[in-house]
């Protein structure tokens, strides 16, 4: 899968994307401080090399990324840094608990694995988190600017939604983002819902306490 050509993000005005488009669209939605952003720093990384070891020596950073693991048997904890040319200036490190990223933007990937998908594009759309610690204002504005801008893609293939296991109780305002993104884009969404499941090893890489409360709301809802 090495044959994969990376862009530089497109620009984040919905309104500067292609009437006809035959890209693979993709959304990623979820709370902040999920990794959505390292997601696709790992997916880009994944498309481009064919064995950790090469991608360990000279990794991709499209977004500048850092985060905590815990290391040793002394649950060391370490901070990971990567920086990146953020050119459009769409992420904010220097407030804890704001959403990372602060505008939708589009991450295009040339697909060029064989003769069907030669030449496709796929489109990852990064979006502003959700349970913003400015309040319930700041994720109404998130929200909208989501919605607006996926309201000017002629299609989306797969809506990717990310969430931490052992969340036993999902965030209200994700309860309410989800039911209106279903509400809008319509019931045939249902089809095109992914659910992934981020900073899983300590669950043994299993979606946790978190996958009764999903189940929960899925099944709340009317279809």
């Amino acid at each position: 899968m090495n044959n994969v050509s990376v862009r530089q993000p497109q620009t984040t005005s919905p309104q500067e994307l292609p009437e006809s488009d035959k890209s693979i669209n993709i959304l990623l939605l979820g709370e902040s401080g999920v990794g959505k952003s390292t997601f696709i720093n790992a997916f880009v990384n994944y498309l481009k090399f064919d064995e950790l070891k090469q991608a360990e020596k000279n990794p991709i950073v499209l977004i500048p990324v850092s985060f905590i693991m815990t290391t040793d048997d002394n649950f060391t904890e370490r901070l990971v840094k990567f920086e990146g040319d953020d050119t459009l200036s769409n992420e904010d490190h220097d407030n804890l608990g704001h959403s990372v990223t602060q505008h939708c933007k589009s991450y295009v990937f040339t697909l060029k694995d064989d003769d069907e998908s030669c030449g496709r594009k796929l489109r990852i759309i990064d979006t502003p988190g959700i349970g913003d610690t400015r309040g319930s204002s700041q994720d109404d504005v998130n929200l909208q600017h989501i919605l607006s801008y996926i309201n000017n893609l002629t299609h989306l293939n797969a809506i990717c939604i990310l969430l931490k296991p052992n969340n036993a109780r999902l965030n209200i305002f994700f309860r309410s983002c989800f039911i209106q993104l279903i509400d809008l884009l319509g019931e045939n969404t249902r089809d095109k819902i992914i659910f992934c499941f981020t900073n899983s090893r300590s669950t043994f890489y299993t979606p946790g306490n978190t996958a009764p409360a999903l189940k929960t709301l899925l099944e709340s809802l009317p279809m």
